[in-house]
């Protein structure tokens, strides 16, 4: 069994004020492309999304984000590789009321 594993994306960082989405989406991207070329749904093989993807206040990117992560288990799906999509700390509102 082998996994492609990817974590800490932050499709949503700006760094001095520039955005990062498309680079980051692109990294996405390859990310998926590797799992599809490397990955064999017939061995358990599997791709793996470990969690901070983008804080839940970041405001309209979060839908380019949502659609990002749409799109990428899509093409994942259609060459039948299954994935898992886990939330992290920076993907809850963490504000104390549980």
């Amino acid at each position: 069994m082998r996994i492609v594993a990817i974590s800490d994306l932050h499709l949503d960082v700006v760094t001095s004020g520039v955005p990062r989405f498309g680079e980051v989406e692109a990294a996405l991207s390859r990310a998926v492309d590797h799992a599809i070329e490397h990955l064999d749904p017939r061995e358990g093989d599997f791709f793996a999304c470990l969690g901070d993807v983008c804080d839940p206040d970041c405001g309209p990117v979060g839908f380019r984000v949502a659609a990002a992560l749409i799109a990428a288990a899509q093409r994942l799906s259609r060459e039948g590789i299954d994935s898992v999509w886990l939330a992290g700390n920076h993907d809850a509102v963490l504000d104390g009321r549980g």
